[in-house]
């Protein structure tokens, strides 16, 4: 990734996201995700994005996130932390921070 925009005061990481794609130049949708975080296989969610240590490996270089930034400034973590036990909480910000595998039981 050559550029990162600057994410506005109380911007949602999903509409920076946006931004990215917009700005791009990439013509095919998949292709941001390959620049975002290194897959295809991920899909955008608005309240509590997952895979952001993959982002922020894929920053441009000297970038200055982190994903605790990203996590407490710009997705909705804080306002759900407030009604969800501490314990609870740690696992949920891991889970923000590492590519979510999910499996299929048959």
């Amino acid at each position: 990734m050559n550029f990162f925009p600057t994410p506005y005061a109380d911007e949602l990481l999903y509409s920076t996201l946006a931004r990215y794609c917009m700005r791009s130049g990439n013509i095919k949708e998949i292709h941001n995700f390959e620049d975002l975080f290194g897959t295809r296989n991920c899909i955008a969610t608005m309240e509590l994005p997952t895979q952001l240590d993959a982002l922020i490996q894929n920053m441009p270089a000297n970038s200055k996130y982190t994903a605790e930034y990203f996590i407490y400034k710009h997705t909705l973590f804080p306002f759900l932390a407030a009604f969800i036990q501490e314990g609870r909480v740690n696992k949920i910000i891991k889970t923000m921070r590492k590519m979510v595998k999910v499996l299929f039981l048959t």
